[in-house]
């Protein structure tokens, strides 16, 4: 299958904004780029800067940044860039790499859209759409936005080799690779396939890693490579291993500035962050972003799965160390979490870790394959189990757990930790409100209740539905 108009559009915008800044305009942009990398990462890049501003053409020069000094402001600790009398168009080069920034946020906004099937598949589409509700009012305005809800994630390894332990996923250990052979590439590229048929263009919106780093498998570009041949999109990759072979990082810096995409490098030492910035330039990283993940980092660590686990062995200052926010997943997937060596197929959505959901994502119903064919059997079986358009009359009926009920005239709120939502209008709505929170009930029994205090059946109705698309309703695990 071509890629269609859709699935171009994120790498079309991606070019676009390449071919809209000079040769000499990149390069600014670039060097800015690792300029905040290195202040954001590195506690001694920062406290040199701030406190010994003397040493700053060192400072720069070691780190690979070229960037006249008097281009760069007086920053304070407190306040980042100095606010008193600062203007951001007083400094045209920053003010550039600021604009750039703000432009390729909206290739993650495209890289949202890209994932609505409302044609091809208006079951899923709903579902995604609950998904994404609910992650809106379940997570802090900052995790919601960061999440982009692909619809598919395929692990190309069994585990994996590095063992972060930062890892949000608690990735198992490394056993083996999905290989580039005659067998494999057959039942790889059927699989995109039938991703394809079932889900459409937005198939492209995936990505091949999740608990695995892309680096364990010597073929992931060759795999990779037929994912952008039959979806249209050649997908973004995350690697904490780049450091350990020349050749694969080679391949991936190559590969994003061929096919207008991104990654990016996470970087677990300062020596692993020295080795990288002395092997590629800023221009060659314009496109791979470093994230220094290093115990003294100041970039923020998400609560979950090995954070979580460090956290229950360590001190209390440790966990104050971590910088945490209140990002609670790294989780981006809505949608289906395939592992071609184990054939296993998941329905996953991010969600707030929790004891329940530790990694920081529910799982929703699982199935296996041996083949291509297996694999659109286990996809559909579980779209028709997992993705009903409305409720039936026997399915259960209750709010999330994580909301708190409380009455209000002629209607009701349910609050989350950072959200609330508001349901007002009429007694009916107070009404709906009272008999799902004194639970249990299925949807049929709702209705009869408020059919025979006078409801109308079609607001009865209008009502529990509406209920449902907001995602305030708890949808069923069938694991």
């Amino acid at each position: 299958m071509n890629a269609s108009s859709k699935q171009e559009a994120p790498n079309v915008f991606y070019r676009a904004l390449h071919e809209k800044y000079s040769l000499e305009e990149r390069h600014k942009i670039a060097h800015f780029k690792r300029f905040f990398e290195c202040l954001h990462g590195l506690q001694s890049f920062q406290d040199t800067l701030i406190d010994r501003r003397e040493e700053l053409p060192a400072l720069l020069k070691e780190h690979g940044i070229n960037i006249p000094v008097n281009e760069i402001p007086v920053m304070t600790r407190e306040e980042g860039f100095t606010q008193k009398d600062f203007n951001i168009e007083n400094w045209p080069a920053l003010k550039l790499y600021s604009d750039w920034n703000k432009e390729r946020l909206v290739h993650h906004d495209l890289m949202r859209t890209l994932g609505e099937t409302p044609e091809v598949n208006p079951r899923f589409d709903l579902w995604r759409k609950r998904q994404i509700n609910r992650c809106r009012s379940e997570l802090s305005h900052y995790a919601h936005e960061a999440l982009y809800h692909g619809i598919v994630a395929i692990e190309l390894s069994q585990g994996c080799s590095i063992g972060c332990w930062f890892c949000g996923l608690s990735a198992e250990s490394y056993e083996g690779n999905f290989t580039y052979t005659n067998g494999n590439i057959e039942l790889w590229q059927d699989s995109l396939r039938v991703l394809v048929d079932i889900l459409g263009p937005a198939t492209g919106a995936g990505i091949c890693y999740w608990g695995t780093d892309p680096t364990d498998n010597p073929d992931y570009f060759k795999l990779i490579l037929d994912f952008e041949k039959i979806t249209g999109i050649l997908p973004p990759t995350t690697t904490a291993a780049a450091h350990k072979d020349n050749a694969w990082s080679d391949s991936m810096v190559k590969y994003t500035r061929e096919y207008y995409t991104y990654g990016r490098f996470s970087i677990l030492t300062p020596k692993i962050f020295k080795t990288i910035i002395d092997t590629y330039t800023a221009d060659d990283l314009i496109d791979i972003d470093l994230f220094y993940q290093g115990k003294d980092s100041k970039i923020a660590k998400a609560e979950s799965g090995r954070v979580i686990e460090r956290i229950e062995k360590e001190s209390v200052e440790f966990k104050e160390s971590l910088n945490l926010t209140d990002q609670a997943t790294i989780a981006c997937i809505s949608g289906f979490l395939i592992n071609m060596v184990s054939k296993k197929v998941q329905l996953m959505s991010p969600c707030r870790a929790s004891n329940e959901w530790p990694l920081g994502f529910r799982v929703y119903a699982e199935g296996h394959f041996n083949n291509a064919e297996e694999l659109r059997q286990s996809i559909n079986k579980i779209i028709n189990d997992c993705m009903p358009e409305k409720l039936s009359g026997d399915a259960i009926i209750r709010f999330r757990k994580d909301l708190a009920f409380e009455n209000i005239p002629n209607g009701f709120t349910l609050t989350s930790p950072v959200r609330q939502h508001t349901l007002t209008g009429t007694k009916a709505h107070q009404r709906i409100g009272e008999i799902i929170s004194e639970g249990p009930c299925t949807v049929s029994d709702v209705t009869r209740a408020l059919i025979q205090e006078g409801v109308d059946i079609f607001l009865a109705a209008d009502l529990i539905q509406k209920l449902y698309e907001a995602a305030l309703i708890e949808e069923t695990i069938r694991n």
